[in-house]
């Protein structure tokens, strides 16, 4: 045998030994109980464990375990999910930019009116959100809301079309 081979064969026994260490710490997490498994995060994370179920800490501790013995992300990977995570998943995937129906998007400046009660409304659509009587909300529904005291659809309260079906198509879910 060669000494490339001796050390690829010496490399693979120490990743075998090490395989089993992590497969025997994975095992003995199952058994633990929920104080044991608090005691072992400190150990392993150095902080105080999250009030996290039974279930997830050992979720989260045998990942820990197995990123510390085979290491974690990589940092390219780790800068991915960030950005994932805060814009839209599809977006970032396919290259392309969430698809919106046609007619349903509010552009800024729209004046919804609707008379209710005998009374004239008026919801201005602005960057954001919808402005009513100076105050400015997160959505058209909670602008309804504000106007009737009721909980309602803001989009079915000014008359407006549904885009319901055509968003869970879009996200490739089930339609009604």
């Amino acid at each position: 045998m060669n000494a490339t081979n001796q050390q690829r064969t010496k490399a693979a026994k120490s990743n075998e030994h090490l395989r089993g260490t992590v497969l025997r710490q994975l095992a003995a997490l199952a058994k633990m109980k929920t104080p044991e498994l608090r005691e072992k995060w400190r150990e392993l994370n150095g902080t105080e464990p999250p009030a996290y179920k039974r279930q997830h800490l050992v979720r989260r501790l045998a990942y820990r375990i197995q990123e510390m013995y085979y290491g974690g992300l990589e940092e390219r990977a780790k800068q991915h999910l960030a950005k994932l995570a805060e814009t839209d998943a599809l977006a970032l995937v396919t290259g392309k930019p969430k698809k919106k129906a046609p007619g349903t998007q509010l552009v800024p400046g729209t004046r919804l009116k609707r008379r209710w009660r005998g009374v004239e409304y008026e919801v201005i659509v602005v960057e954001g959100g919808f402005r009513y009587k100076g105050t400015v909300y997160k959505s058209l529904t909670a602008a309804a809301e504000a106007i009737t005291g009721m909980k309602l659809s803001g989009r079915n309260f000014f008359g407006l079309p549904k885009q319901t079906r055509v968003r869970r198509r879009e996200a490739g879910g089930r339609s009604r």
